[in-house]
């Protein structure tokens, strides 16, 4: 199963991130709510099968969840 952190922005767009396998989920959680407003949460996704670092500003999204596909 992959994981996928989804990010909703303000129109319902969903922003999909792809997570390695061994991700923790609560370590995901507590960088993305840990981040204060205005600031970036680094974040460790897969991109073309390849981990990459990846910036985001969870202010910016209504909402997040972390689900499998």
């Amino acid at each position: 199963m992959t994981k996928l952190l989804s990010f909703v922005g303000p129109h319902g767009a969903p922003v999909n991130l792809e997570l390695p396998e061994d991700a923790p989920v609560d370590h995901v959680v507590k960088l993305v709510t840990g981040t204060p407003p205005g600031g970036w949460c680094y974040l460790t996704v897969l991109v073309d099968g390849k981990e990459t670092r990846v910036h985001v500003r969870p202010d910016t999204f209504g909402m997040f969840f972390i689900h499998e596909k």
